[in-house]
């Protein structure tokens, strides 16, 4: 964490800067998201080929900002690929989210 002073505008203000943040409440609310996204993941990718961004929101009732985060958290973490960018843009099953047996398991 950092902690200093910064000048904004010829005014001087306390600054408190986190950078990535590791604490068990962290650890829960990613757990948390991750249970209540990758089932349907799963079975929705067990049923189509690929999943949109449009798809992605219909599903969760989730606004078009918070889908485009959520989706790139899941390929950052390996739960889906990326094909294609902008209108086109696919998400296909990645390794961490397995559809070939019920619930994901290996």
């Amino acid at each position: 964490m950092f902690a200093g002073k910064e000048r904004l505008h010829g005014r001087e203000r306390n600054v408190t800067q986190i950078g990535r943040i590791d604490s068990p409440l962290v650890s829960a609310i990613t757990e948390a998201f991750l249970q209540t996204r990758l089932p349907r993941l799963r079975e929705y990718s067990a049923a189509r080929k690929y999943l949109t961004n449009a798809a992605f929101r219909e599903m969760f009732q989730v606004p078009r900002v918070r889908a485009v985060r959520e989706l790139n958290r899941l390929v950052r973490e390996g739960y889906l690929k990326l094909q294609g960018k902008g209108r086109g843009a696919r998400y296909v099953p990645g390794h961490g989210l397995d559809v070939s047996s019920p619930g994901g398991e290996k």
